[in-house]
């Protein structure tokens, strides 16, 4: 009946976990022929592989686990989905009442395990055959998929227990009466909201955060709407589709990090922000922000607050497609301010280009994301980890018109499940895509590489991995040079061979010596399977390398206030 029902409202994507009390419901989706069905041995990267396969389509995917310990693996996922708004709908097997609170095996309180990271939590009575309680199971499973896309996205739980006997029985005539229940029922679709929208006059900026829209082109042509409104410069994230669409919007400003380091930045303040979506990586921008305390719009459809630096700000709650169509023009644009941070931009940028030049023989971690920026083909979806990838794509990662589509996670910022989520967007989009992460997000979920190896897998996935033999975030902070302690308790240096670990699982893997020999793997990908382009470098002396390289910039010339 679940299964039943969720393929009728769209659901397309279900991933299992074995068990033995979840059998039916592992059974029932299995006789889905609308359903993709994957299964996953490990049930924390099926919730992360699950969730990638839900950013990749916007549609539901449904966790299936046994009773027991089993669904509490998906609460680093579940925390994941709940933040970044990716709708995700988890069927927990249970023990019926009777064996609840009494030490029989494999039972715990699975009642509300997740807490307020879901949308919506029923537990739901005891499955029958009866035209009442089919009924119920009809609306509880509408009830469920409207719940995890409206009207904020997210996971939504359904703890379902079983008696035995577990195993299928022939409903008779009931399975075509719910069938025909079934039939009204239409796939879910969020709606499509509206909100009166503010006045943007006089100097401002617009501030494009990480944004991972269905709809790229739809996203960029109104991002693209509102600059031609407002004449505004756009400080685009790494993680934002403008600053990979910069032949069709206009202004993007990729070096503000950079930018805004430098003492005086009195010339690029404006009179008024417009921030879309999440505030960018950059803590320098954040900063800055909090210091200057200017009037900010906060464009954001969901139901929280989105401005971490709390400035003078007021929410917008409708999507950015909508309030383009609604904005006015500027009736005070001042030309002069954008072509500031336009010219500066452009010299930010080049002062990156022209330092960057010379690092080999050893590879620099930022001349990586350089080569990766340039060499991967147009189009191609590319997955960020979270920690210093994140910031050095940030950093590094040039503004170009190559289109690629970027994902990430970073609703909760953690580094758990980056490769079974990489792996998961890629099957949704089915096509080949890139990895980039550090060495220990990747042994942080080697379980992925269960899924990596499995016939389920049938797109394609190369991974970037910069290999430092630690986490070189922890290189930025004072504690780095106070503390005998660093490297055990903070750097955390794994002993393990990536060779030999790939080779584990029979994937292809290559040692990257040199940024010429990256460039050449990276201009074509493979189109079916896994393969890991290992890079070793040395955190301490990258770190150290953009320290200075931050230090050392400074705009010439710089206009006067």
């Amino acid at each position: 009946m679940a299964a039943a029902a969720c393929e009728k409202l769209g659901v397309c994507h279900a991933v299992v976990s074995p068990g033995s009390r979840s059998t039916p419901l592992t059974h029932a989706f299995a006789r889905r022929d609308g359903i993709e069905l994957t299964p996953v041995l490990d049930e924390r990267s099926a919730a992360f592989y699950a969730l990638g396969l839900a950013r990749a389509t916007g549609k539901p995917t449904v966790l299936v686990c046994t009773s027991g310990s089993a669904a509490a693996h998906y609460l680093p996922a579940v925390i994941e989905a709940s933040e970044s708004r990716v709708p995700l709908l988890m069927l927990t097997a249970d023990r019926p009442d009777e064996l609840r609170y009494c030490r029989a095996g494999q039972t715990i309180d699975q009642v509300k395990l997740f807490g307020t990271y879901v949308r919506w939590f029923a537990e739901v009575r005891d499955p029958d055959i009866r035209p009442e309680s089919l009924r119920y199971w009809r609306n509880l499973l509408l009830n469920a998929v409207e719940r995890c896309v409206y009207p904020v996205a997210g996971p939504v739980h359904l703890n379902v227990p079983f008696r035995e006997p577990l195993e299928p029985v022939d409903l008779g005539d009931s399975a075509d009466q719910f069938e025909a229940m079934l039939k009204h029922l239409e796939p879910i679709e969020p709606p499509e909201q509206r909100t009166p929208t503010p006045e943007l006059n006089g100097s401002g900026m617009i501030i494009a955060g990480p944004a991972q829209p269905l709809d790229v082109e739809r996203y960029v042509e109104s991002l693209k709407l509102v600059a031609e409104k407002t004449n505004w410069p756009i400080l685009a994230d790494a993680l934002s589709p403008a600053r990979h669409y910069t032949e069709t919007v206009p202004n993007v400003i990729s070096c503000y990090d950079l930018i805004l380091r430098q003492e005086n930045t009195q010339p690029f303040t404006p009179e008024q922000v417009l921030q879309v979506g999440e505030l960018p990586t950059s803590k320098v921008l954040r900063r800055w922000l909090q210091e200057r305390q200017l009037p900010t719009v906060v464009l954001d459809p969901g139901d929280v607050n989105g401005d971490a630096a709390h400035t003078r700000s007021v929410a917008c709650r409708c999507t950015l497609e909508a309030f383009a169509q609604n904005l006015h023009r500027n009736l005070r644009m001042d030309m002069a301010h954008t072509v500031r941070w336009l010219r500066a931009d452009k010299q930010a940028r080049t002062y990156l280009r022209d330092h960057l030049k010379g690092t080999p023989p050893a590879i620099f971690e930022g001349a990586v994301v350089r080569v990766m920026a340039a060499a991967v083909p147009d189009h191609t979806p590319v997955y960020v980890a979270s920690s210093t990838p994140v910031r050095d794509f940030e950093w590094f990662w040039a503004g170009g018109d190559r289109k690629r589509r970027i994902y990430f996670n970073r609703g909760a910022n953690g580094i758990d499940g980056t490769l079974s989520t990489a792996l998961g967007i890629m099957q949704g989009l089915g096509k080949p895509g890139l990895l980039y992460t550090g060495d220990l997000a990747l042994l942080h979920d080697t379980n992925g590489l269960l899924v990596a190896a499995s016939r389920y897998f049938k797109s394609a996935l190369t991974i970037v991995c910069i290999n430092n033999s630690g986490g070189g975030i922890f290189e930025h902070l004072p504690i780095s040079q106070q503390n005998e302690h660093f490297e055990a308790l903070w750097a955390t240096p794994q002993p393990v061979h990536l060779q030999r670990l790939a080779a584990a699982y029979d994937l292809a893997h290559e040692l990257i010596e040199d940024v010429d020999t990256l460039r050449e793997r990276l201009e074509h990908l493979p189109d079916r399977g896994v393969r890991l382009l290992e890079v070793q470098t040395d955190r301490k002396r990258d770190a150290g390398f953009r320290q200075k390289l931050f230090a050392d910039f400074a705009l010439p010339n710089e206009p006067n206030s």
